[in-house]
């Protein structure tokens, strides 16, 4: 009533002061902010308000563990929602499933895995859609090209590994070059290998040493070294000297002997080392083929 005026209440409600505050609601609503709202299906009615359910309940009716219906993953028992065996999404039972997590695919009511390719699947040999690194073909997962985590086909990646860059398929870059967007481009002139740009070198060229990702020259002499003080192998006309990891010129007549007779000299080096890399100063006795007896201090070759 408004003054001598009837002003009709808001919908669902039975007993109101004025059209903007309900006293009391219609069966299944309760007064929120003066106005009358229905509970909601996860709710139940009880004099004059809406409860929340069980959490295991979809719907429920006069209580909370007075279950109707159930959430996906368990089945209606009684008025109980009890859960569905492993993987299953929705079941009629502990022993029937309908419906399997993805992966999974339903065997006579039970859920088994899908192989190891294939993320969904009908049966155990036939995929509809596959992990990455592979992709479908027919109702198969193929391994993707080299380089590729993902791709549509045998010719066509979308996703690269790392040190590999998309261009249809993924590709590497040759030694001496590094990724650039979509493309190669030269290392410094003295990296062996770099990446992210051609000054942050992995690794350096002979007779030269790495360095915080920059090449620095070793010491006069060294062929490889470890730091600009220690060396690791000599050029040719110097042997290496442990203790101080450093080069020492060889001595006469033995640059003279390498100079002339360097060939002969490989292949007595050869025999004698059956194939061994390195050859530090040997004391041999060869007469005439170098006019000279019992040489000491025989240079150190590096066989080719």
């Amino acid at each position: 009533m408004d003054n001598t005026t009837c002003v009709i209440c808001s919908p669902h409600c039975n007993n109101c002061e004025s059209g903007t505050q309900c006293n009391s609601c219609d069966s299944g609503y309760q007064i929120v902010n003066g106005q009358c709202e229905a509970c909601t299906s996860t709710q139940y009615y009880s004099s004059g308000h809406c409860y929340d359910c069980s959490t295991t309940c979809k719907s429920c009716l006069n209580s909370d563990s007075n279950c109707t219906t159930c959430n996906s993953g368990r089945y209606l028992e009684g008025n109980q929602c009890l859960p569905c065996a492993s993987q299953c999404v929705e079941c009629e039972s502990s022993s029937q499933c309908t419906i399997c997590n993805p992966g999974y695919w339903l065997n006579n009511s039970t859920c088994t895995k899908c192989n190891d390719k294939c993320t969904t699947c009908t049966s155990e040999t036939t995929c509809s859609s596959c992990t990455d690194g592979y992709y479908i073909e027919g109702t198969s997962c193929q391994t993707c090209p080299t380089g590729c985590t993902k791709c549509n086909s045998a010719s066509e990646c979308t996703s690269c590994q790392s040190n590999y860059y998309l261009d249809g398929t993924c590709k590497q870059c040759s030694p001496g070059s590094f990724i650039s967007g979509n493309g190669c481009s030269a290392c410094n002139s003295l990296c062996a290998t770099c990446e992210t740009s051609a000054t942050h070198c992995l690794s350096c060229l002979s007779k030269y040493f790495l360095n915080n990702n920059s090449c620095s020259q070793c010491i006069n002499h060294c062929d490889t070294c470890e730091s600009e003080n220690v060396c690791s192998t000599c050029l040719v006309g110097y042997y290496y000297i442990d203790s101080s990891k450093t080069c020492e010129a060889c001595q006469s007549p033995c640059t003279q002997m390498l100079g002339i007779w360097k060939y002969k000299l490989l292949k007595v080096c050869q025999w004698l080392l059956l194939g061994i890399k390195q050859l530090s100063c040997l004391q041999l006795t060869v007469p005439k083929l170098f006019k000279c007896f019992n040489m000491r201090n025989l240079c150190r070759w590096t066989l080719l």
